[in-house]
C-alpha cells in the first residue's frame, strides 16, 4: 500500500469519525478534510494526487449549483403561496375518510419533493398539514410522520429531489455514462407505493389516532413534552416587592418564572428583560407552580384579577402560547437567543425548546439554536401574524394566520419551475444550469428578493457537499478505492455474487446515511462500489445508483433534516422513529434492490 493510499484512507476515516461524534459543525468538517488533502501532499516522499483544481471544483461542481439552485426554487414556490392551494385541494379530495387523506397526503407531497429539494418540500408542506388537522380536527401526530416519510420516498422519483442523487452524476467517473433525470423513476414511484402501503397496514399502528385533542388535552400534551404548565396567572407587585425596580430578567432568573406582560403606565406584552419592573404594576406570568408559590411569597406580591386591561391583553383572542419552528435556511440557525434578542425584535418570549427529544426550559438566552428546533413561545397573534412571512420561521401552531396568495407571484413561480424542468430535459444545458435559470427567472419576476434567495439556501450543505467532493476524487486518483476494492473482494471470496454486493451497499449506505450524512455515505461508498464491481466484472451504474436511493433510507433517527423538522408538530419521541421507521427501512431497502434488478 503506498503512501498516498495510506494518506488518503487516514484523512477518510478522520473525517468519518468527526462526522461520527459531531463534535464539530459538518460544514467545518468538510473544509477541515479539504485541507488536509491539500497539505498532506506538501510532505517530503509524497506525489501529489488531488490537483489544485480538483481541490476547489466542489464548489463550482454542477451538484453544488444545482443544490443552491433547487433551494431557491423551492423557496420561491413557498413565498408564492402554493401550499395553501396545496392545502385547500387535500381538503377538497380528503373528506372520505382519515387513510384516503394520509394517502392523498403522501402521494402528493412524494410527487412535488421528486421535483424539489427533500427538505424544501417538507418546509413546504409542515404548514399545510398543520391546517389540515386544524380543518378536519385531526391530531397532527396521525399525518406528520407518513408525510415526512413520504418526502424522502418521493425524493428518489428524479435525480434532484435528494442532495445523493443530485450529487451522483457529479462524482461518477468518465467512462461511466451519467444517469437521465427520469431514469431513477420507477425505484422513486415504487418506493412511494410501497410507503403507502407501508402505513396503511402496519406503521399507522404505532402513529396517534387520528382523533384531535381538545384544548385542555393539548395543554397536557404541552405540558407532558416541554415540561411547562400553559397556565397563565395576573400578578400585582407592590413596592415591598425586594426586587421592584429590577430588570425583567433579574426577577426571571431568580424565581425561574417567565413575564409575559406589563401593565404599568403602559401595557407591554412579552417584555425584554432589560426593561425595569416599577411598584405598583400589574405582570403576567407562566411558570411551574412552586416557583409561582415561591414568588408569591414575597412581600407585596400578590394574585390579582382585577386589571382588565390586562386580563384583555393576555385574552386568547390576543395573544397566547405557540409552538414555532426554526426551518432550514432560517438566518437564526447558528446563533444564540441573546444575540438575536428575541422578545425585542419578534415579540416571542420563548418558555422552553424541544431539539431531538431533549427539553431546555432553563438558561435559554445561551442556547444556540438549530435548524429543527421547535420554540414553545408566548406571542401575540399581532406579533405571530408578521412572523408568518418570516423566512426564519415555520408556524405550526393553531393561531397560525392565513397565508397571502399573490396569484401574480404564483403564475412567475411555477411557470419558472417548469421552464427549469423543461431545459433539463428537452435542451442540451446541463441539470446545474437549467434550474439556475429558473431561480433566476424567480428572482427576476420579484417572487424572491435577491436575500431571500440567498437566506434560502443552506450554506451548511453547500460546504459539507464542497468540502467532501475532492475526498471521492483522491479515492479514485490514488487508487485507495481500488485497493479496498480488491481487499473486499477477497474477503467475500465466493460470496462476492452481484445480488449479495447490492445488499451489502445498501446496508451500508443506509447505515451511514445515520451516521455521517446522505452526501458523506454517497461520496465515500460510490467510488469504493465502483472499483468492486468493477474488479468482479459487474456494471457499476445500477449498484452506483442503488447507493445514491439508500443514502436517503433514513428514517430511524430524528436527526436527519426532515425528521426534525416534523418531529416536533407531530410530537413523536425518538422511540417512534424507530418503531415506524425499522419495518420501512428494510422495505426500502428490498424494494430498491428488486427494482433495479428488474429494470437495470
Amino acid at each position: 500500500m503506498s503512501i498516498e493510499i495510506t494518506l488518503t484512507l487516514t484523512i477518510v476515516s478522520m473525517t468519518i469519525m468527526l462526522l461520527v461524534t459531531s463534535r464539530l459543525r459538518i460544514d467545518l468538517v468538510a473544509l477541515i478534510s479539504l485541507c488536509a488533502l491539500a497539505l498532506v501532499q506538501l510532505l517530503p516522499g509524497v506525489t501529489p494526487f488531488v490537483s489544485n483544481r480538483e481541490l476547489i471544483a466542489g464548489f463550482s461542481s454542477n451538484a453544488v449549483i444545482a443544490i443552491i439552485a433547487i433551494m431557491i426554487i423551492s423557496a420561491g414556490l413557498e413565498r408564492s403561496g402554493g401550499s395553501r392551494i396545496v392545502a385547500a385541494l387535500l381538503l377538497r379530495l380528503g373528506r372520505r375518510s382519515n387513510e384516503h387523506l394520509r394517502n392523498l397526503t403522501m402521494l402528493s407531497v412524494g410527487g412535488l419533493s421528486g421535483l424539489m429539494q427533500n427538505v424544501g418540500a417538507c418546509a413546504l408542506y409542515v404548514p399545510v398539514v398543520r391546517h389540515i388537522c386544524l380543518r378536519m380536527n385531526i391530531n397532527p401526530g396521525f399525518l406528520m410522520m407518513p408525510m415526512g416519510f413520504a418526502v424522502m420516498l418521493g425524493g428518489c422519483i428524479t435525480m434532484l429531489g435528494s442532495s445523493p442523487l443530485i450529487i451522483l452524476n457529479d462524482i461518477l467517473p468518465p467512462e461511466i455514462p451519467p444517469f437521465s433525470l427520469f431514469e431513477v423513476a420507477p425505484i422513486g414511484i415504487g418506493l412511494l407505493i410501497s410507503g403507502c402501503l407501508y402505513f396503511q397496514l402496519w406503521g399507522k399502528h404505532f402513529l396517534p389516532a387520528a382523533e384531535q385533542q381538545s384544548d385542555t388535552e393539548h395543554n397536557e400534551r404541552l405540558n407532558r413534552l416541554y415540561g411547562v404548565d400553559c397556565q397563565l396567572h395576573t400578578l400585582h407587585i407592590g413596592a415591598e416587592f425586594p426586587l421592584s425596580g429590577h430588570s425583567a430578567g433579574e426577577i426571571e432568573e431568580k424565581y425561574k418564572i417567565n413575564i409575559i406582560a406589563l401593565a404599568h403606565q403602559q401595557l407591554s406584552l412579552s417584555p425584554h428583560r432589560d426593561i425595569i419592573i416599577p411598584a405598583p404594576c400589574n405582570i403576567g406570568v407562566i411558570g411551574d407552580p412552586e416557583d409561582l408559590l415561591r414568588l408569591c411569597q414575597q412581600p407585596g406580591v400578590q394574585r390579582s384579577e382585577r386589571c382588565e386591561p390586562l386580563l384583555e391583553a393576555i385574552s386568547a383572542t390576543n395573544a397566547g402560547i405557540t409552538e414555532i419552528i426554526i426551518p432550514p435556511g432560517s438566518s437564526l440557525a447558528g446563533k444564540r437567543i441573546r444575540d438575536i434578542r428575541i422578545r425585542r425584535s419578534y415579540g416571542i418570549t420563548p418558555l422552553a425548546i424541544y431539539r431531538h427529544n431533549h427539553v431546555q426550559q432553563l438558561q435559554l438566552r445561551d442556547v444556540e439554536l438549530q435548524v429543527g428546533d421547535s420554540l414553545l413561545s408566548y406571542v401575540s397573534w399581532r406579533d405571530l401574524n408578521r412572523l408568518a412571512s418570516d423566512k426564519d420561521f415555520t408556524l405550526i401552531d393553531q393561531h397560525e394566520p392565513k397565508l397571502i396568495i399573490s396569484p401574480d407571484k404564483l403564475i412567475i413561480a411555477v411557470s419558472a419551475f417548469v421552464i427549469a424542468l423543461a431545459l433539463s430535459i428537452f435542451s442540451p444545458l446541463s441539470l446545474s444550469v437549467s434550474l439556475l435559470c429558473g431561480a433566476t427567472i424567480m428572482i427576476a419576476g420579484n417572487v424572491l428578493s435577491m436575500d431571500d434567495a440567498f437566506h434560502a439556501v443552506s450554506w451548511k450543505t453547500v460546504f459539507l457537499l464542497a468540502g467532501l467532493l475532492p475526498l471521492g476524487a483522491a479515492m479514485t486518483n490514488t487508487g485507495s478505492s481500488q485497493w479496498l476494492a480488491e481487499h473486499t473482494l477477497s474477503l467475500l471470496g465466493q460470496h462476492a455474487s452481484e445480488i449479495n454486493l447490492q445488499i451489502l451497499f445498501a446496508i451500508l449506505a443506509s447505515s451511514f446515511s445515520l451516521i455521517i450524512s446522505n452526501i458523506g455515505a454517497t461520496i465515500v461508498l460510490t467510488p469504493l462500489a465502483i472499483g468492486i464491481t468493477t474488479s468482479a466484472g459487474y456494471d457499476p451504474r445500477p449498484i452506483v445508483l442503488l447507493i445514491g436511493v439508500c443514502a436517503s433510507n433514513a428514517f430511524l433517527l430524528p436527526t436527519n433534516q426532515v425528521n426534525a423538522l416534523i418531529q416536533g408538530p407531530g410530537n413523536y419521541s425518538a422511540k417512534v422513529f424507530k418503531q415506524v421507521g425499522a419495518g420501512l427501512t428494510v422495505s426500502y431497502a428490498v424494494i430498491a434492490i428488486s427494482i433495479i434488478n428488474l429494470l437495470y
